[in-house]
């Protein structure tokens, strides 16, 4: 007898099938393993620090990275067999180039908060994204996607796959129930 269960996808699945380019933004600072797997799973010129210059140096242990998956499947697989309910990161779909997504996501590092001061928006840790793609504004919303076409992140329970979407500045959620 089949469970419930065993008809769900994996997340390997439906993030490995998507039609436009699937990039992840990983988190360092979640875990060592993740800059290990960086550098010996993937070609130099598939991931980037979301970091620049001396920041970028100072901070590589620690640092968000870009890194392109489209084509590397075994990429994809390790990064979800190791860090899936560990929050590694985010993924996300777009079809820009990765040079000009990464231009896109290092504008976001950034904001101003209400008395005028600069902060870090750890936005890359999906606990924080999370939250504030939940509760952001319609020009917030417009902004951070820009022409980025989902987020996928790991929900609270690592059985939960969520797809944020932003067509028209609202902020759709997807939940999918995942192996």
């Amino acid at each position: 007898m089949m469970t419930v269960s065993e008809n769900l996808p994996s997340v390997f699945d439906i993030l490995g099938k998507q039609h436009e380019t699937l990039f992840a933004i990983l988190d360092a600072a979640r875990d060592e393993k993740i800059l290990a797997t960086l550098l010996f799973e993937t070609a130099p010129d598939t991931y980037q620090s979301l970091f620049e210059g001396l920041r970028a140096q100072k901070l590589i242990k620690v640092s968000p990275y870009l890194v392109q998956l489209s084509g590397q499947p075994q990429l994809l697989k390790t990064l979800i067999d190791t860090g899936w309910g560990n929050s590694w990161g985010i993924y996300l779909t777009c079809a820009q180039p990765f040079h000009q997504l990464l231009e896109h996501l290092r504008s976001l590092t950034m904001v101003t908060l209400e008395d005028g001061k600069k902060a870090f928006f750890r936005f890359y840790d999906l606990r924080v994204l999370r939250v504030f793609l939940k509760i952001c504004s319609q020009e917030q919303g417009m902004e951070f996607f820009g022409s980025i076409n989902s987020y996928w992140m790991e929900g609270k329970e690592a059985t939960q796959l969520l797809q944020f979407t932003c067509k028209t500045g609202d902020v759709e959620l997807k939940s999918f129930a995942v192996l």
